[in-house]
């Protein structure tokens, strides 16, 4: 059976690897809800929206320099496909 690569992410534990589902989160920035997986530095149940993402990037990039985006972004907000940007419009806004 094959499963989709965006609902599921491995975790790897030392027994075996658990697949964890996408999840509603609301969006730091807005407010609004979408679909993500939680990443440990942002507080339980949120997260960051796809549109909103897109924004703090450019921001990130006038502020620091586009060599440094992907590690911020990482470092606040998770891996982009993995724990945000899994949908292009918002739930709920």
């Amino acid at each position: 059976m094959r499963t989709n690569h965006l609902n599921l992410v491995h975790i790897k534990t030392k027994q075996r690897k658990v697949m964890k589902p996408a999840q509603t989160l609301i969006c730091c920035a807005c407010g609004c809800e979408t679909l993500g997986r939680q990443w440990y530095n942002r507080d339980k149940g949120f997260g960051i929206c796809k549109d909103c993402a897109k924004s703090q990037g450019a921001f990130l990039a006038d502020q620091y320099g586009s060599q440094a985006v992907i590690q911020l972004m990482k470092q606040g907000y998770g891996l982009e496909g993995v724990h945000y940007g899994l949908v292009e419009t918002k739930i709920n806004c």
